[in-house]
């Protein structure tokens, strides 16, 4: 049995996901379990006598808090499914309450549940801040855009804190990637994970078609970690609130490559793409394998010095990747 702890801010589309997850659990004749960390505070909350609704819950004494929590975690073992699969307990890393950060539980009781992989999921800030106004229990004028931002780097960072602490990898999942990439990550460990790269300035039309049939395609061999056409930079027009974003889609792609084994570059036809040149340098000082799909025999030098490997198109790739994967 494994034990995952899946970490999200508020709004960010967690409970759907692990649904879908489920889904795909039962059609793989997996017994799974997820489990709300939440839902059994307000529970042992109710048991004594401790009446709070949820959007008001962290008004209460850090100590009652602390003591809510603290008897959840205990509980959780409890409550397990031993028969399971998988067992995902959902939860916050952190808070992020009346314009700053709180803690959400004592990171001593992760020794007791000792959790063999960490998830955080994050969303695209303006629909998780949507998600967020449009829930009845939260509403407007509880936080704002700037601070969800903030709150979902916190979480991804606090997150990562507990998996080092327990010598454990942590992987952010993004709302758009496959449910299947969860799955995988718990139950086909050994299948390698490829971060994909492109052009994505110049991505439209036909080119942008042949990039979704290309990766459609490799999914089937490889947990392929896609890089996400951020809407909100072009509507966000707020300057301080778009160059956070900014900095944030490069940190965001940087951590998918470090929770990646490799980098697969594709250049549909070539041209310049800063992005692209900056992944394949991050990926080559971070040891990751780099291949390039790449439509000519003439080669930069520094192309040359950090690439594993060439292929002509994406058939090639196709193929090395069903060898890996039957060998996996």
């Amino acid at each position: 049995m494994k034990v995952i702890l899946a970490t999200g801010i508020a709004g960010v589309g967690k409970n759907e996901y692990l649904n879908s997850f489920l889904k795909i659990c039962e059609k793989n004749k997996k017994r799974c379990q997820v489990i709300s960390l939440g839902k059994i505070i307000f529970d042992i909350a109710g048991e004594m006598g401790i009446n709070v609704s949820e959007n008001k819950i962290l008004n209460l004494p850090r100590s009652t808090l602390k003591a809510l929590t603290s008897l959840a975690l205990e509980r959780l073992p409890k409550i397990f499914d031993k028969s399971a699969n998988a067992i995902i307990v959902s939860t916050h890393a952190s808070y992020w309450w009346k314009n700053g950060p709180e803690h959400a539980f004592d990171v001593s009781i992760l020794n007791t549940l000792n959790p063999d992989l960490y998830i955080t999921f994050i969303n695209s800030p303006s629909i998780n801040y949507e998600n967020i106004v449009r829930d009845k229990k939260w509403g407007k004028g509880i936080i704002s855009l700037r601070e969800v931002m903030i709150w979902t780097e916190l979480e991804i960072y606090t997150t990562e804190i507990f998996a080092l602490l327990q010598g454990k990898s942590q992987y952010v999942i993004h709302m758009n990637h496959p449910v299947e990439n969860l799955y995988r990550l718990i139950f086909e460990p050994k299948i390698k994970k490829f971060y994909i790269s492109f052009p994505m300035t110049f991505a439209s039309g036909q080119t942008l078609k042949k990039i979704k049939k290309f990766i459609n395609e490799i999914q089937k061999y490889a947990i392929i970690i896609e890089p996400l056409l951020e809407n909100d930079l072009v509507n966000i027009k707020d300057k301080e609130l778009n160059n956070i974003l900014s900095n944030q889609v490069v940190r965001r792609d940087y951590h998918f490559i470090d929770q990646a084994d490799g980098i697969i570059i594709y250049y549909p036809k070539i041209l310049p793409s800063p992005g692209v040149e900056s992944e394949r340098a991050y990926a080559h000082q971070t040891d990751k394998l780099i291949w390039i799909i790449y439509p000519s025999s003439k080669k930069s030098p520094f192309i040359n010095y950090s690439t594993d490997r060439f292929f002509k198109n994406t058939n090639e790739v196709i193929k090395e990747l069903k060898k890996m994967y039957e060998r996996s």
